[in-house]
């Protein structure tokens, strides 16, 4: 198993649950902050359902889904069908639902670190998660993927595990 765990935002948190899939064995975890490929009312079925499913059915990698209320794109009962559809019974999995007083839901990751950061230090003092999830905590490193406002590039942060318990 990888020494690093994977995390992104947006598409980016479809995009490193995808990767870890396709990639078993060379990741701690895949982390989802706020993750979609677009917005839940945006078309006739949301595809991020589908997407989730598919994905869900051929990972073997632990899998981490944080997202917080008041998303500006998906729903709460959204957001919760896609830590459902991720779901499978082979591998460790944890969803969060979070309160983000303030700020747009989808925002999590930036905004809402003081909740979500709090997950690494309990994490890394258990040998796996309550849903066998937070095994990436034990990662040496977290890559983070986000795609731009622009939708062209997507960027890597390359950040050590203890970093994101500092305070």
């Amino acid at each position: 198993m990888g020494r690093l765990a994977l995390a992104g935002h947006s598409r980016g948190g479809v995009l490193s649950a995808a990767y870890a899939a396709d990639h078993p064995g060379t990741l701690k975890g895949a982390l989802n902050f706020s993750g979609g490929w677009k917005q839940d009312t945006c078309g006739m079925q949301d595809i991020n359902l589908d997407l989730f499913a598919a994905i869900g059915q051929r990972t073997a990698t632990p899998g981490l889904f944080l997202y917080a209320r008041g998303d500006g794109f998906y729903a709460d009962a959204s957001m919760q069908k896609y830590g459902e559809a991720y779901r499978n019974e082979r591998v460790a999995f944890q969803f969060r639902l979070y309160e983000l007083k303030g700020a747009n839901g989808h925002l999590l990751f930036k905004h809402g670190r003081p909740l979500w950061s709090r997950m690494w230090p309990t994490c890394s003092r258990r040998s796996a998660w309550p849903t066998h999830a937070e095994r990436a905590a034990h990662a040496e490193g977290l890559v983070v993927c986000h795609q731009t406002m622009h939708g062209r590039v997507i960027a890597r942060l390359f950040q050590p595990v203890s970093a994101l318990t500092r305070t």
